[in-house]
């Protein structure tokens, strides 16, 4: 699968999240499934890639807890990265 597609997928599921068709934990399993997938990353992109696995773990227990999160900030970090990943 390319980069493309998957790309398509991760911005697909953050979409639905936004609309509310997704939970957080499909989110981010979305996340961690697909940005696994990716390829001919470079090595700052997989350091970010950790990054938002765990801001988006955050938002799970803050979710959890029944604590204020911002998602907002999460997200806007993973659609910039995601216009950084190689097609």
């Amino acid at each position: 699968m390319s980069n493309l597609s998957i790309k398509t997928r991760i911005n697909d599921s953050i979409q639905k999240f936004e609309i509310g068709e997704l939970s957080l934990q499909s989110l981010s399993d979305s996340i961690e499934s697909n940005g696994n997938a990716l390829e001919a990353m470079p090595y700052a992109l997989i350091e970010d890639i950790r990054e938002i696995e765990y801001q988006l773990t955050q938002c799970q227990f803050a979710d959890e807890e029944d604590c204020e999160y911002d998602i907002n900030s999460t997200l806007n970090f993973i659609k910039n990265w995601l216009n950084k990943v190689p097609e």
